[in-house]
């Protein structure tokens, strides 16, 4: 159950970083976290000391475990935003560049000021 446990565990630490797939690893490193306590209780009764796959499986099933309570949520989260934003979606776009213009050209002034020759010669061309 110390070698389940420990696969379990790292298969949750690199599942755990994907983020729809955090939730299956976090889960996983639940189920390789109870399977690496069971055998550290079932090895201490027998008078076994050799649980060293079974610690191991515990610190890397914790770990996975935090990094994939974190993902998860963040995941659940991110879902949720979109879910209650998808209306605002189909609106009509409205950033900040049509809230905040006022029809000033900065780089028409500016070339009006300061090259006025090349302007007025290129309308007169074009005419």
């Amino acid at each position: 159950m110390g070698i389940a446990g420990l696969v379990l565990g790292i298969i949750g630490l690199i599942i755990g970083w994907i983020p729809i797939l955090c939730i299956l690893g976090f889960l996983l490193s639940i189920i390789g976290l109870i399977l690496s306590i069971l055998d550290i209780i079932r090895k201490d009764k027998t008078g076994n000391q050799n649980f060293g796959n079974a610690l191991a499986g515990i610190i890397i099933s914790a770990m996975a475990f935090m990094i994939g309570a974190i993902m998860s949520f963040a995941s659940i989260g991110i879902i949720a935003e979109i879910l209650n934003n998808e209306n605002d979606l189909l609106k009509e776009p409205s950033n900040s560049y049509y809230k905040y213009y006022d029809g000033y050209d900065y780089y028409d002034d500016y070339y009006n000021q300061y090259y006025p020759d090349i302007l007025n010669k290129n309308e007169i061309e074009w005419q």
